[in-house]
């Protein structure tokens, strides 16, 4: 008799889905810039994903510390072009 193994499943990140979805990350961004961002990206035509930034455990992130006690929200501008439906999304 052949034993079967369970699996967890795995969730996937946040940036992982965006991904798999057919979107592109363009840029890391605080407000108030953020805001305009998006707001353009919309405005030209792309559907547009945000999520929080989270620096990698291998690279620098020096540019996204708390600067002088002031906390800011850095996040990941993630696009994709409103015609082009990455594979595992549904048509709207």
């Amino acid at each position: 008799m052949t034993k079967i193994g369970i699996h967890r499943r795995i969730e996937a990140s946040p940036k992982s889905e965006l991904i798999y979805r057919g979107f592109t990350r363009r840029t890391t961004v605080a407000e108030p810039r953020l805001s305009e961002i998006v707001a353009e990206y919309r405005r030209i035509g792309f559907e547009v994903e945000v999520i929080e930034h989270q620096v990698e455990p291998d690279s620098c992130g020096v540019c996204f510390e708390v600067e002088q006690g002031a906390a800011r929200q850095y996040c990941d501008v993630y696009v994709r072009s409103s015609q082009d439906r990455g594979e595992g999304s549904s048509a709207k």
